[in-house]
């Protein structure tokens, strides 16, 4: 739990509905005891350890590529705080997988797929210039892993109105 909640402030009862304890209990890794960690709470009910790093309030979150069923965003109960309803509107199907998502400021701005060495982001709400370069900039650092071998591809296509 100490890795969950380290790794991004998350809300009590998610951490309960992952987990099934208490987000005050911990295990020791080495003793296997259960010990209690006081928490900090933040405005909108997360917690996070009280001396994890935090960057300044107005970071802003990289842009971020996410697969077809990505932790983040299956794994907690309100999801808001990621996914937006452009998002959900223009991706999600009701009985198909979570659509590979595009994260722009850490909301979901687009959905993204990959033919041959060619990937294609659909995005579904506007962006600035800087924004629009960053997630071509990310994109094409993505082709070249996928396929090291090709020049990169990236098309943007806007679908919003």
């Amino acid at each position: 739990m100490l890795r969950h909640i380290g790794h991004d402030a998350a809300q009590p009862v998610e951490i309960v509905g992952q987990r099934g304890t208490p987000f005050v209990s911990v295990a020791d890794s080495s003793s296997g005891a259960i010990c209690r960690t006081r928490l900090r709470t933040f405005p909108g009910g997360y917690v996070d350890l009280p001396d994890a790093p935090r960057p300044d309030p107005d970071t802003p979150a990289p842009v971020r590529y996410l697969y077809d069923f990505d932790n983040l965003l299956l794994s907690y109960r309100d999801r808001t705080r990621v996914l937006t309803d452009e998002f959900r509107n223009r991706a999600v199907t009701r009985h198909g997988p979570v659509p590979r998502a595009v994260l722009v400021d850490g909301f979901t701005a687009g959905a993204w797929t990959v033919a041959a060495a060619a990937l294609t982001v659909r995005l579904f709400v506007p962006l600035t210039a800087a924004d629009r370069d960053a997630v071509a900039a990310e994109g094409a650092a993505l082709l070249s892993f996928l396929h090291p071998d090709a020049a990169p591809d990236v098309r943007l296509v806007e679908e919003f109105e």
